[in-house]
């Protein structure tokens, strides 16, 4: 058995993620977060002919701050985004804010004229920091990193000279072309990268039929109905009807 840590560069990951909508030739393409750690964790274990078991998933991202209220929905999607990996699949989520000085969040729908660039920090930081100390912790066997950057070079060789082994996660548009290598001059990685485009089919959250109860007090009837709803955590579900 050899434990397992995914380490995801959110930011990243969150702006790619319309390439893997186009691979699946779905506008509606969402990743299913709870299904990740196993598929990859089932992935590896095809590769070493061992049993995977990842005890931990870190996400690392950041969210708008001081930002033009109209934008308010969309940094609110961002933020119960994150709420979801939390509550209901138990990610180590790490966030940081970016400040837009009272900007909109998309350079098209601001003056003409504004080259504001925001600016992300403490995020490669955050998941470099993470990834050495649970190395020097003995957390895991593998590190699983979901990302594309170069900048995670250092930590990932360091990793490897811990001892630890390294398995990239990437996206072929989205990756710089030292992590793809196959050659791996770098010495950053121990196997060849996984391709996210690869698992559009077994990461795709679907939403299924089935059975579910009623919590209306109002509810006349059978209480057991057919939905493709899934309530979250604490959420009480109602029907259609109610």
């Amino acid at each position: 058995l050899a434990k397992a840590m995914i380490f995801i560069d959110g930011t990243w990951l969150y702006t790619n993620t319309p390439r893997l909508s186009e691979l699946a030739n779905r506008k509606d393409y969402h990743i299913d977060f709870g299904k990740l750690p196993k598929v990859l964790g089932d992935k590896i274990a095809e590769r070493i002919d061992c049993e995977i078991d990842v005890v931990r998933t870190y996400l690392f991202g950041s969210y708008a701050n001081n930002f033009d209220r109209r934008d308010a929905d969309a940094v609110q999607r961002r933020l119960d985004f994150f709420n979801m990996l939390r509550e209901e699949h138990h990610y180590e989520v790490d966030t940081f804010p970016i400040n837009f000085f009272g900007r909109r969040l998309r350079r098209i729908d601001r003056e003409p004229g504004d080259n504001f660039e925001p600016r992300e920090k403490c995020v490669d930081i955050a998941m470099a920091t993470a990834m050495l100390t649970q190395a020097f912790q003995d957390g895991f066997d593998i590190a699983i990193g979901l990302l594309g950057d170069l900048d995670f070079k250092p930590v990932l060789q360091e990793v490897r000279r811990l001892g630890r082994r390294v398995q990239i996660v990437s996206i072929r548009t989205s990756c710089a072309p030292e992590i793809a290598d196959t050659a791996d001059p770098q010495r950053i990685k121990d196997f060849d990268t996984i391709w996210l485009e690869d698992l559009v089919g077994p990461l795709e959250l679907t939403y299924e039929r089935h059975q579910r109860s009623c919590e209306s007090p109002s509810h006349v009837g059978e209480r057991i109905v057919w939905t493709t709803f899934r309530p979250r955590k604490g959420q009480r579900f109602y029907c259609d009807t109610c």
